[in-house]
């Protein structure tokens, strides 16, 4: 049997679920940024024929963009055929991919050459045959690198540090007839975890960052861009900036922008526009909070200690009736944690219970329009706060969740988000919602693609939308189409997996619909402690007509996870 038709047999026809499917999408390799047929060239070297601005002409300008939400482009070198029974298998690890068509180059384009007719000269201290940093970082010292020259005068649409879920963006805007641009900052955080989502050839010009901000204004302006957004957090500042130099139009408050990046600052812009927040104090003073916890009553009561600024539930912590809170502090204080981010300050907050809800939302000049909402299951794991047992998405329901939504976009205007995306991380709580956090990016862990399934659309389709100039006509929310979940696997040890294949059982669910780089045997594994180390585990997504059949094959999932083997030995590990 055929590849083909072994996928067939295992999961059904999928051409009339083509669409609906989650995106293929593979990790960057880092050693394609260092062959020499990108054929780059560094902004600030004196290379002949070099080309200093103007959109240079993409290797793949040429083919056919697949539709949104499809395929996979790799090199030729790295297309391996799937095992029959593993289709899906190399979807994204969540934010460490890049979505793309899988198509090759046109028979019959030739690549232009640079000006002057000759070979592009490597940067200074890159040969043809030399690679990258290990940590991602591209090595060079110039601040631009370029394809060739592109002829056709495409729209350009800049992202900042494209990582992450806004992976997602490059494939469908060159499909929308944009031209995606990447910025890479590396003058902020390295957020290592993050950095294989990054992958240069998809992009049809690079602009490197390097701290010189008016000259990267400059450099990018040459190329008018019609917006600048940003793949996380850490990038929002240079995005920011970028923004209001070059798309002033896409802006968002810069005056609130410290409201929109830390944590304690948002909440006090929130509880200013007369929404309520948890109690919290932030500090590099352990006193101050013991005098905060004795002011407010807080004595005996569960709190988090985390970070200010950092994503994905990083260096999240809970003290269970505030037991070892300065502990924890102290062990916070002064250290960058795995993104990079470092602890200047420490956050404590009194622990809020309830259900945790989060929003994603694209704005366009104030009007929040709503494309999914979803409902998390968490469970404790050790002194962590958050590990993702599974996400459901949920019908944009005002009559069900009218409170929410409007808590939700409250938060929006209270924290200057007027355009792009956001992703509002709510906990309704016995007394109503209280916010956890706005994250002024695209939601991760892949979450645009999966949204994709239950509604058809989402934050990036939504992002094309806002980028063609159809804001304001976008709707304030949207129709789901399908129940859908996803259940991420859990590994309690970190250690190598000995019998993934036991997941295979799931196949046979109901609702099984397809994984997300689901761990294979012998694969190391982080313990689920935060979204980074989970998605060392993947999950598997569910969709059925039926939502308590969902829950049922939720529950046979974790049953079957029972007989996990993780190796901790310390060869293993």
């Amino acid at each position: 049997m055929d590849a083909a038709a072994a996928d067939r047999a295992a999961d059904g026809d999928r051409h009339g679920r083509a669409r609906d499917r989650p995106p293929r999408l593979h990790r960057a390799d880092p050693r394609r940024d260092a062959r020499p047929r990108d054929r780059r060239v560094d902004g600030r070297g004196d290379h002949r024929g070099a080309v200093d601005d103007g959109l240079p002409r993409a290797r793949r300008a040429a083919r056919a963009a697949g539709p949104l939400h499809r395929g996979g482009d790799r090199p030729a070198a790295r297309r391996v055929r799937d095992r029959p029974d593993d289709r899906h298998r190399r979807l994204a690890r969540v934010g460490l991919g890049r979505l793309g068509a899988d198509r090759r180059v046109r028979a019959g384009r030739r690549r232009a050459r640079p000006r002057g007719g000759g070979r592009v000269a490597p940067p200074p201290g890159r040969g043809a045959g030399s690679r990258p940093a290990r940590d991602g970082r591209d090595p060079t010292d110039g601040p631009t690198h370029m394809k060739v020259m592109d002829p056709m005068n495409r729209p350009v649409v800049a992202v900042v540090r494209p990582f992450s879920s806004s992976a997602l963006l490059a494939p469908a805007l060159r499909e929308a007839g944009f031209s995606p641009v990447a910025v890479m900052d590396y003058d902020g955080p390295a957020l290592a975890p993050m950095q294989s989502a990054y992958d240069p050839s998809a992009y049809d010009a690079v602009i490197n960052h390097h701290g010189d901000t008016e000259e990267t204004i400059e450099r990018l302006g040459a190329l008018k861009p019609v917006a600048v957004f940003h793949g996380a957090e850490a990038a929002l500042e240079l995005a920011q900036r970028l923004t209001d130099a070059l798309a002033p139009a896409l802006s968002n408050d810069p005056a609130l922008m410290d409201a929109r990046r830390h944590k304690y600052a948002m909440h006090q812009a929130v509880a200013a526009a007369g929404l309520p927040v948890p109690r919290q104090i932030c500090t590099a003073d352990p006193a101050e909070v013991a005098a905060w916890i004795d002011r407010e009553g807080l004595d005996g009561v569960d709190l988090v200690v985390k970070p200010p600024a950092s994503a994905g539930t990083v260096g999240v912590s809970r003290a269970p009736a505030g037991q070892g809170w300065r502990e924890l502090f102290d062990a916070m204080l002064g250290t960058h944690d795995k993104l990079g981010v470092l602890a200047e300050e420490v956050l404590v907050q009194e622990q809020l219970t309830g259900t945790e809800y989060a929003i994603d939302t694209i704005s366009h000049q104030g009007r929040h329009s709503i494309t999914d909402m979803i409902k998390y299951r968490r469970v404790p794991f050790g002194e962590g706060i958050a590990v993702y047992d599974s996400v459901e998405w949920l019908p944009y329901d005002r009559d069900a969740y009218g409170e929410l939504i409007d808590y939700g976009l409250a938060s929006l205007d209270a924290v200057g988000l007027r355009n792009w995306a956001a992703h509002t991380e709510i906990m309704m709580t016995p007394d109503g919602p209280r916010l956890l956090e706005v994250n002024a990016r695209l939601s991760g862990a892949g979450n645009p693609a999966v949204t994709f399934i239950a509604s058809g659309e989402s934050q990036v389709t939504r992002t094309i939308d806002l980028v063609r100039g159809r804001g304001p006509d976008m709707p304030p929310g949207y129709t789901l189409r399908r129940n859908v979940m996803a259940v991420f696997l859990m590994s309690h040890s970190t250690g190598i997996v000995r019998n993934a294949e036991i997941y295979d059982q799931a196949r046979a669910l109901p609702s099984y619909h397809s994984p997300v780089h689901v761990v294979r045997t012998g694969d190391h594994v982080d313990a689920s402690t935060d979204i980074f180390a989970s998605m060392t585990m993947g999950y598997i997504i569910l969709a059925h007509e039926d939502p308590e059949q969902i829950q049922a094959d939720r529950e046979a999932i974790r049953k079957i996870e029972k007989d996990l083997v993780v190796d901790t030995s310390e060869g293993a590990s």
